[in-house]
């Protein structure tokens, strides 16, 4: 657009767009554990290299690092991070934090 000596006058009217947010399945976090300190535990997760998908007890939760409250007893912690396979290990969450991660290591890719 060019505008000469005198101006013109541009209106211009805009439509809202819907916006539509797509989840990876089970991406449900597990329920908030009790308000009871007693019966829970704090599980800080970690991986290297970081943004791994972490699953615990087969639901999603999120990307590493992460740190979750979760009941007390033992637990399945999954994580998973393309070209880097997945890590999975049982945890005993007690009083307290617990550490728990790995460290990933890249798939070499295969060629025929």
């Amino acid at each position: 657009m060019q505008v000469e000596a005198g101006g013109r006058r541009v209106a211009a009217y805009l439509a809202q767009k819907a916006m539509t947010l797509e989840f990876p399945p089970d991406s449900t976090p597990p329920a908030p554990a009790s308000k009871d300190p007693v019966s829970e535990s704090v599980l800080d997760i970690w991986s290297i290299p970081a943004g791994a998908d972490i699953f615990l007890d087969g639901g999603y939760v999120g990307k590493t690092p992460y740190s979750l409250v979760v009941p007390r007893g033992e637990h399945t912690v999954t994580l998973r991070k393309k070209d880097f396979g997945a890590w999975q290990r049982k945890v005993v969450a007690d009083a307290g934090k617990r550490r728990v991660g790995a460290n990933l290591e890249q798939k070499t890719p295969t060629i025929e």
